[in-house]
């Protein structure tokens, strides 16, 4: 173990921290810190020996740190030597001023430095000694007149006696108190009287009253004999008989407690105070649990058949007091129907000695209401054993029927919630990888489509295939994202008709054959500013709660499209949509319908009429928020035993003419010549991504991983002009390259790059220091406008 004088040398230039480390590190164990936070935050962990402090330093210079390390107790002796360039007297009158013992003007010499740390090391040393020789001598002190005041006490005392200074110390402590206690004179004088003797529950109050007295005089304790209790060493809390008095002794104030232990006492009086009220306590505490709790008590006459019941009885059954029979029938017609059978059984077996009467039956009321009830019973025998009386007890359980019926759908609910957690967890991890290969995908069939050339007679048909699978794919995984609550809404110009059609294709298949599908899907007379895969969630989750409504008896599903022009006080006004032009999407069943008393709930999160197991209640929820999302109504037709029909809808998007093609013929992008260096772990992508750069006309340099990245720009202080990096990558991330690289003092421009982060917007990126942030997959044009855009500082 290293035990020699620890000195922490803070200085922002990392040559004076090498040559300073090269001149102490011999003789001492050496700490540094390149700023004034990273040397506070030093001595918090472990204060060193002695500081070598510089002055000027960013963010918080030397004599701020002197002055705080000087404000803080621990701290306040700490030898602190100024390290500067400057000689100014001024500048060393404000070092000593902040508390600093000495100042080293640089250029510094490694004999100068070595010795003065040398001689303020043996001067704190020299300090502490004297501290702890002068804290001894009035230790010692104390200790005499200590024992002087306890002599004058104890001839007077025959108790336990204590004595306690105005600070609330034990000042002395007699032979009979070590003998009640358990603590011997030399293990306790000095100590506080309220962290040994008095518990915890009393050292509060204790407190107070002794403050209260300081400040005023006044006590309720002094002179008094009183009964508390008080702890022994072994935290056994046991009652004393306490008497406490205020005296001066040589002009300072001192307590003097008498004390005696009166366990046996309290032990025999209470045994007889016990022996007097058991049966009359035993009594008052029966009855008041049995009216507290609503238990009803009953006694059987066996022999006689005679019932007789306890008034709490008649609060449990639905009898009139004035009509009760006392006969066993009175009880088994107040009994449900479907139990009566059970319970007699459960009855008999009891008297016959096959096993206890312990069990639950339900009680009908006139009302129609249904009560729970437990029951519980004692068979009582004669000397010959055979069945006499039976005694028992009843008791209201609906509540805690109630309550478990509750918490099973509450931890359905929260295992769905669960569920729904997995899989969007799953989706995001699916979402992260399947956009790196999409983006591989779509980067290398946009480079080869830009190398056909157009006025040659070759087919381009198979790339525009390729980039259109790729779209739709990109699509699917928003889609999963989307179900799973993981994707960020993205409104663009939709063709309804389209996406409602894509839609039915994956329809087909997963619903039942016995189901017939009938579109009307014409072309749409207009576009709609949506997300689209919102609008895909929206057909399935109705398709799908149709299906469910039609069972395994099958039906008609209609799927169409429309358009309505709203005009003020219409039949849809209560919409609260605007007069305007809408698109309409309506799904239609012949199902089983829907009640009345619950349409009022259709759209309410986990409102279902499924059985258990068949439905979370969701889908029209997710359904009705997307549809408020887009600024549509929803308008539900529907009557139990005729079906139910749902229409959307969706303001229609003026002045355009069509949603266009996602494939885009090539075209001239930004280019450039600037230096790139692109930083991603998948091969894929940093191939493709290194070749459209490339073919922008920049120049690439593509490391995969984010620790070569950072040799490149801060060992080596190479030159790039903008660093593109992935976010998620082995052992450093993207925002931990921001930061090293920020760290290193370099400044450079940088762009985002991730195949999915639920968390991670433009924002967030922009304020870790990024200029844009690109998700994946992405396209040459997208590509290339970001870059050109980050270079030229428009963002």
């Amino acid at each position: 173990m290293d035990n020699r004088p620890v000195i922490l040398i803070v200085d922002d230039t990392p040559e004076n921290l090498r040559v300073l480390g090269n001149m102490l590190e011999s003789e001492y164990e050496v700490r540094i810190a390149t700023n004034g936070i990273q040397a506070l935050d030093s001595v918090r962990i472990s204060a060193p020996d002695l500081i070598l402090l510089d002055v000027m330093m960013p963010e918080m210079d030397g004599f701020t740190v002197c002055r705080q390390l000087k404000s803080h107790p621990d701290w306040a002796m700490l030898p602190v030597i100024v390290v500067s360039a400057l000689d100014a007297p001024e500048q060393k009158l404000r070092a000593f001023r902040e508390g600093a013992v000495d100042y080293i003007t640089k250029p510094f010499q490694a004999d100068e430095v070595v010795a003065r740390v040398r001689t303020h090391l043996q001067l704190s040393r020299f300090e502490d000694l004297k501290r702890e020789v002068d804290e001894r001598k009035r230790a010692e002190m104390a200790l005499l007149e200590s024992e002087e005041r306890t002599r004058q006490i104890i001839e007077t005392a025959l108790d336990a006696v204590v004595t306690m200074d105005a600070t609330g110390h034990i000042t002395g402590w007699n032979p009979q108190a070590e003998v009640i206690f358990g603590w011997s004179a030399a293990e306790i004088i000095g100590r506080a009287l309220a962290g040994t003797i008095i518990p915890q529950s009393q050292r509060l109050q204790h407190e107070q009253g002794f403050r209260r007295y300081l400040q005023t005089g006044v006590s309720r304790m002094l002179d008094r004999r009183l009964e508390l209790t008080a702890l022994r060493r072994n935290l056994e809390e046991f009652p004393v008989e306490l008497t406490v008095a205020a005296v001066q002794v040589r002009g300072e104030q001192q307590f003097s407690a008498f004390i005696r232990d009166i366990t046996e006492r309290q032990r025999v009086e209470k045994e007889l105070r016990e022996s007097e009220a058991r049966e009359r306590r035993l009594n008052e505490r029966f009855s008041l649990a049995v009216d507290s709790a609503g238990i009803g008590v009953w006694d059987y006459d066996i022999v006689n058949g005679v019932l007789v019941w306890d008034e709490q009885m008649f609060h449990l059954y639905p009898v009139d007091p004035e009509k009760f029979s006392g006969t066993y029938d009175a009880w088994e017609r107040g009994i449900h129907p479907d139990d009566i059978t059970r319970a007699n059984m459960e009855v008999q077996q009891a008297i016959r000695g096959e096993q206890p009467f312990d069990t639950e039956f339900r009680v009908l009321w006139p009302s129609g209401e249904v009560r729970h009830i437990k029951a519980n019973a004692r068979v009582v025998r004669d000397a010959e054993g055979n069945p006499v009386r039976l005694i028992g007890v009843n008791y209201d359980i609906s509540g805690r029927k109630r309550a478990e019926a509750q918490r099973e759908e509450l931890q359905l609910q929260l295992r769905q919630s669960h569920k729904m957690e997995a899989i969007g967890t799953l989706a995001g991890g699916i979402a992260h990888d399947f956009n790196n290969i999409l983006g591989a995908i779509i980067g290398h069939a946009e480079l080869l489509r830009q190398s056909v050339d157009l006025d040659e007679a070759i087919e381009t048909s198979s790339l525009d295939a390729i980039l259109h699978a790729a779209g739709r794919a990109t699509d699917l995984v928003r889609q999963i994202l989307t179900f799973s609550r993981r994707s960020d809404v993205i409104k663009k110009p939709v063709r309804l008709d389209l996406v409602v059609a894509e839609a039915m294709k994956l329809l087909r298949g997963a619903l039942p054959a016995i189901i017939e599908i009938k579109q009307d899907l014409a072309p749409c007379p207009g576009l709609v500013l949506a997300d689209a895969v919102h609008m895909h969630q929206i057909v399935m989750n109705l398709c799908t709660n149709a299906a469910h409504a039609m069972g395994d008896r099958g039906g008609l599903l209609t799927v169409g499209i429309g358009a309505v022009e709203l005009k003020g006080g219409e039949a849809w006004a209560p919409l609260n949509l605007q007069p305007d032009r809408y698109l309409t999407l309506t799904v239609s069943d012949t199902g089983c319908g829907i009640a009345a008393e619950h349409l009022d709930h259709i759209f309410e999160p986990f409102f279902t009429s499924k059985a258990q197991g068949e439905g979370t209640g969701l889908g029209l929820a997710v359904v009705h928020g997307i549809v408020q999302e887009h600024g549509g109504g929803i308008v539900v037709e529907s009557e139990a035993g005729r079906g139910t029909t749902i229409r959307i809808l969706l303001p229609q998007l003026r002045d355009v003419e069509s949603a266009g093609s996602i494939i885009k013929p090539p075209s001239k992008y930004p280019e450039g010549h600037e230096r790139i260096l692109l930083v991603d772990d998948e091969e894929p992508i940093l191939n493709v991504m290194s070749k459209m750069l490339t073919k922008l006309g920049y120049d690439v340099v593509a490391r995969d991983r984010a620790a070569k990245a950072l040799d490149l720009v801060v060992g080596d202080q190479e030159h790039f002009d903008l660093i593109i990096t992935d976010l998620m990558m082995p052992v450093m991330t993207g925002k931990d390259l921001r930061r090293q690289i920020d760290e290193a003092g370099i400044s450079m421009r940088m762009i985002l790059s991730t195949g999915y982060s639920e968390s991670l917007t433009l924002e967030k990126a922009k304020e870790l220091g990024f200029g844009d942030l690109l998700r994946k997959p992405l396209g040459i044009e997208e590509l290339a406008t970001r870059v050109r855009r980050v270079l030229d500082g428009e963002v």
